[in-house]
């Protein structure tokens, strides 16, 4: 008779418990319907990159966080990060470059949750001036099947992070993914709408240009939409055989 108050009790803080699971996971489920609305609402790349990170930091607690971009050979070509204050960031040596930890993570794409960096045998330690950092989730961000980046939270307000953080970083990477498409086919779509419309222009203007000032401001036009380092422009010669340079625009080497 003695142990029914203490099995009742111990039943309502289970009951308890599970309530404020069901209302944590309904509250983070909200939180990523909203953040599918914020993300994918935006169509500029750099913005939508920026982001993500923010985000990731709102939804999971951590105190900084990072995206990493692949480039070419798969390392690193961008690596926007948000949580530590400008003039930390312009005291470190230099950004991460791919390697130790997060090369360990470029090279086998797998979400990694630790306690602690500096256990993991992949770990490189930090470079000069870096902020001390400890419990660490990456999760890589996949576009179309291949891997654009990965995202990576550092620092947990709660400690550590947990499975349910780790299960909602790989959530918010694949409302990332989507967000990222849209932004590039948006970027794309526009780049050629740019060129399409200044084609026609230049070779309008080309036909009727007399002055030599109004032909290099198109060649101009022309590298700026390009992004080029160097445009050329090249004139059959009389005798019809040999193209010859006749401007140059960019840098010449």
């Amino acid at each position: 008779m003695g142990e029914g108050p203490n099995l009742d009790f111990e039943a309502l803080l289970a009951q308890l418990e599970q309530a404020d699971r069901t209302i944590a996971s309904q509250s983070r489920l909200r939180d990523l319907v909203r953040v599918n609305h914020d993300l994918t609402s935006n169509l500029d790349l750099p913005t939508v990159l920026r982001r993500i990170v923010e985000i990731g930091l709102e939804l999971i607690h951590a105190r900084y966080g990072a995206m990493g971009v692949l480039g070419d050979e798969r390392r690193l070509d961008q690596f926007i990060h948000v949580g530590m204050e400008p003039g930390v960031a312009a005291r470190i040596d230099h950004l991460p470059e791919g390697k130790g930890l997060l090369g360990a993570i470029i090279d086998d794409p797998r979400p990694v949750r630790l306690a602690e960096i500096s256990s993991d045998a992949r770990s490189s330690g930090f470079p000069a001036n870096h902020p001390p950092m400890t419990s660490f989730i990456g999760v890589p961000i996949r576009v179309r099947g291949a891997v654009f980046g990965n995202l990576y939270l550092t620092d947990s307000r709660n400690g550590e992070f947990s499975a349910d953080d780790e299960e909602l970083a790989q959530s918010l990477a694949a409302t990332a993914a989507i967000a990222i498409e849209n932004a590039r086919l948006f970027e794309d779509s526009e780049y050629r709408s740019r060129w399409s419309t200044a084609l026609v222009d230049i070779s309008r203007r080309l036909m009727t240009a007399e002055d030599t000032d109004d032909v290099d401001a198109l060649i101009e036009r022309v590298h700026r939409l390009a992004e080029a380092d160097l445009v050329t422009v090249a004139m059959v010669d009389a005798a019809g055989d040999e193209l010859v340079i006749d401007r140059v625009v960019g840098d010449r080497g």
